[in-house]
C-alpha cells in the first residue's frame, strides 16, 4: 500500500519571523549579539531541520553540540554538512507554534497547558487520519513521551518500561499494524474536568467517537474498562474487549471474593455483554461484547529454566543406552529393557509442592516444600546437591 505523507510546513517560517523579531525587541540585543545575525527561514531549511533532530533520535549523543565536533571517534561530519550549528541552534531557539497573544495566563479561567502545542497536535492527528483507513480491529492504551524536566504536564507511572516519567499520552492505535491514528495528550488533573464516569471512559469515548457504527472491536487494558463503557459502546456500533478491575460497579459480587482452583473459569452474561473470571496464578477479569462463552484456543506457558534444561537433555539423549555394558558388546546392540534407568529432575504437576526428602532428613522439622522432584522415584528433592547425593547412594531402591 502506498501511503502519501502530507506535511505542510509553509506555516512555520512565519512563526518563526514573527517570534524571532518578538524576541530580539524585547532583549534589546548589542551590536555584537548572534541573534543581529538572524535570517528568515525557507521551506526547504525547515525541512532540513526538522530531519536533523529526528536524526538526534537515531544517533544518540550527550549534547547538541557534540553532533557537530569535528573530530572524535563519535563525529558526524553529516550534521555539519546540511547546517551550522549556530544556525541549528538559531532556529530551534526560535522555533514557536502558537500565537503568545491569545494565550490565557495560569490560573485564569480557559487556562489550556497545551497552549504552544496544540496547533501541531492537531495537524498531525489530521494527517495521521487522512493518511490511512482502520481496520476493524484497533486498540485504546496510553504512552508516555519520557522528559524528566520541569512542566505542569509531567506525569510518573511506575509500570512502564521504557519511560517512567514524562507527557502521557492516550493514544488510538490499529491492532494489527500498530498505526498510530489519534492522539489526545493528558493535561494532568488540575486542567481536566473531571467526568462522572471517569478518566478512563472519557479518553475512550472521545478517541473512538469519529469511529461510532462502524463496527470496529476496540481492545484496551483494564484502567479503561467498566461494564457502563462497554455497553454504551455497543449501543453506538462498537465492540469492545479489555481486562478489568473486579471491583468495578456493574460486575457480580462474587468476582470480588472469589476463590477457586487454577484453570477455573466462570461466566456471566448480561444481554450482549459477557464478563469471565479465568484463574491463573491469580484471578483475571475480562469483558467482551464481541465473543460468545467458549474456548477459542489453549495458551502454553514457556518452559521455566529447569524445564527447559530437561527438555535439551531428553532430545539428545533420546533412546541412547550406552552405560554399564559388557567390554565386546557394541553400544548400538544393547537392548533398551536391559539400560540402567535415567533420573531427572522435574517440576511437580500442576503447581504441587513436597518436602525434599534429604533436607527433611537433616531436620525432620524443616517446613519449607520445594516445586521440583524426580518423576521416576516419586520423591521430593531440592536442585542440585540434593538430588545428587540422592541418586549417588543406592537410596532410590
Amino acid at each position: 500500500m502506498h501511503i502519501q505523507v502530507l506535511i505542510s510546513l509553509q506555516i512555520s517560517p512565519l512563526f518563526l519571523i514573527l517570534y524571532a523579531n518578538q524576541c530580539q525587541t524585547t532583549e534589546n540585543p548589542t551590536r555584537h549579539a548572534r541573534s543581529n545575525e538572524w535570517s528568515p527561514v525557507s521551506y526547504a531549511e525547515m525541512r532540513a531541520f526538522i530531519g536533523l533532530v529526528l536524526a538526534m533520535g537515531i544517533v544518540k549523543k550527550s549534547s547538541i553540540e557534540s553532533y557537530w565536533e569535528a573530530s572524535g571517534i563519535s563525529e558526524t561530519p553529516n550534521f555539519r554538512d546540511v547546517m551550522s550549528r549556530n544556525r541549528f541552534q538559531a532556529i530551534l531557539r526560535y522555533l514557536h507554534c502558537s500565537d503568545n497573544t491569545t494565550a490565557v495566563p495560569r490560573g485564569q479561567s480557559g487556562y489550556d497547558p497545551l497552549h504552544k502545542i496544540n496547533p501541531v497536535v492537531e495537524f498531525f492527528n489530521e494527517v495521521f487520519e487522512l493518511n490511512y483507513r482502520l481496520s476493524q480491529n484497533i486498540v485504546v492504551d496510553e504512552r508516555i513521551v519520557g522528559f524528566k524536566g520541569r512542566h505542569v504536564l509531567k506525569q510518573y507511572i511506575s509500570n512502564k518500561k521504557a519511560h517512567r516519567w514524562g507527557a502521557k499520552l492516550f493514544v488510538l492505535a490499529e491492532s494489527r499494524t500498530g498505526y498510530t491514528h489519534q492522539i489526545n495528550v493528558y493535561k494532568g488533573k488540575r486542567n481536566t474536568e473531571r467526568h462522572p464516569n471517569g478518566q478512563g471512559y472519557k479518553s475512550v469515548m472521545d478517541l473512538v467517537r469519529p469511529h461510532f457504527g462502524k463496527n470496529h472491536h476496540v481492545t484496551m487494558d483494564n484502567w479503561f474498562s467498566s461494564p457502563k463503557l462497554m455497553n454504551d459502546l455497543r449501543n453506538r456500533g462498537t465492540y469492545a474487549t479489555g481486562t478489568v478491575i473486579a471491583r468495578r460497579k456493574g460486575l457480580p459480587a462474587s468476582f470480588k471474593t472469589a476463590r477457586l482452583p487454577k484453570g477455573s473459569v466462570v461466566v456471566k452474561s448480561q444481554r450482549d455483554l459477557l464478563a469471565i473470571l479465568y484463574v491463573d496464578r491469580r484471578n483475571v477479569t475480562f469483558l467482551t461484547t464481541s465473543e460468545n462463552a467458549r474456548n477459542c484456543f489453549l495458551v502454553q506457558r514457556k518452559l521455566d529454566h529447569v524445564k527447559f534444561q530437561n527438555a535439551v537433555v531428553r532430545g539428545l539423549i533420546g533412546d541412547f543406552r550406552g552405560g554399564n555394558r559388557r567390554r565386546g558388546r557394541r553400544p548400538d546392540n544393547i537392548p533398551i529393557a536391559n539400560a540402567i534407568r535415567m533420573h531427572f529432575l522435574d517440576v511437580i504437576p500442576d503447581g504441587k509442592r513436597r518436602k525434599c526428602v534429604k533436607c527433611s532428613g537433616y531436620n525432620k522439622y524443616r517446613k519449607s516444600r520445594i516445586s521440583t522432584w524426580c518423576s521416576v522415584c516419586g520423591v521430593g528433592l531440592c536442585v542440585g546437591r540434593c538430588f545428587r547425593e540422592f541418586h549417588s547412594y543406592g537410596q532410590e531402591e
